[in-house]
């Protein structure tokens, strides 16, 4: 049985493109929708993105990434969810059984920006609310996949952080930053765009003389989760989709690096599929155990 799935995700600036990306999805009949994670950076963002889908009618299964705090993520989502049963609360309901496929969910982050569902490897500590020095977290142990994937080759990680890969060339954890000397790292195009409007420069040597001369230094490389990585290799997890890392969105291959053509059927995939903010997002279609995607983009968006 063929299922699409539109995604959307990483809305931070914009969320006003949320509704032109939903009509294009409605036109396009997707059979369900995934919010993957950053889908706002306050509760009054994250309200209205639930408001929007959940007009649309169709049963939408909803995690956090980077960004979502405890509060600004439960309040708009049990607010809504109890107005609508099609919005699922992935950190609720970590798998769904659909007809021919399994989707699991991994919700949360390694690398918190001011949110607070974060992803852990140690076996020790048990998924669930936790109170730490720095405040309220919400703990999502990778190692719980062990128990949700039962049939791999059936199953779909849905999962906001990708997995680290090694192969040359453009890949789903690409990421560009800025690092200072404490080793904390800046988006890059956010402190690229910071420089600009403190200083007007717009040739991008200046941009990063000045960052360089403030202590930052620009990086491009691959950060994705290396624990993730290994943990898909020993579950045998082949097809995955994410976002987080904006300057990769669009980004599809298999575990080798090889680039996948879209419309095309596979059974392999890893995805980086939308950055909302830039307009971009996709849909992914699954036929029983193969899986296929589209990258679409509004029309006029920068990025």
């Amino acid at each position: 049985m063929k299922t699409n799935y539109g995604i959307i995700s990483d809305i931070h600036r914009n969320p006003a493109l949320v509704m032109l990306v939903l009509d294009v999805l409605k036109d396009a009949r997707v059979d369900n929708l995934i919010l993957l994670g950053d889908i706002g950076d306050n509760e009054q963002i994250v309200s209205s993105v639930l408001n929007k889908t959940k007009k649309l009618g169709l049963e939408t299964y909803i995690i956090p990434g980077s960004h979502e705090t405890i509060r600004s993520f439960y309040e708009p989502m049990n607010h809504f969810g109890n107005l609508s049963s099609h919005l699922i609360d992935c950190t609720k309901n970590q798998k769904i059984e659909k007809k021919g496929h399994d989707l699991v969910f991994l919700p949360g982050s390694d690398w918190l920006c001011g949110g607070e569902f974060k992803l852990l490897e140690d076996e020790n500590i048990k998924s669930g609310f936790y109170g730490t020095q720095e405040g309220s977290r919400y703990v999502i142990n990778m190692n719980d996949l062990r128990d949700l994937v039962t049939n791999p080759e059936k199953t779909i990680v849905v999962s906001h952080v990708p997995r680290k890969f090694e192969h040359q060339g453009d890949s789903v954890d690409n990421a560009y930053f800025a690092m200072q000397s404490d080793g904390s790292l800046v988006p890059g195009i956010y402190l690229e765009n910071s420089i600009r409007h403190q200083t007007g420069f717009k040739d991008i040597t200046e941009i990063h003389k000045f960052a360089k001369a403030n202590g930052f230094t620009f990086r491009n490389e691959k950060r994705g989760n290396e624990f993730l990585r290994k943990l898909y290799n020993d579950i045998g997890i082949s097809k995955v989709i994410n976002g987080h890392f904006h300057e990769s969105a669009g980004n599809v291959h298999d575990a080798l690096g090889n680039k996948l053509k879209e419309k095309e059927m596979y059974d392999e995939l890893f995805w980086n599929t939308s950055y909302i903010d830039a307009g971009k997002f996709g849909i992914l279609t699954v036929n029983d155990n193969k899986v296929g995607y589209r990258n679409l983009k509004l029309e006029g968006s920068a990025g």
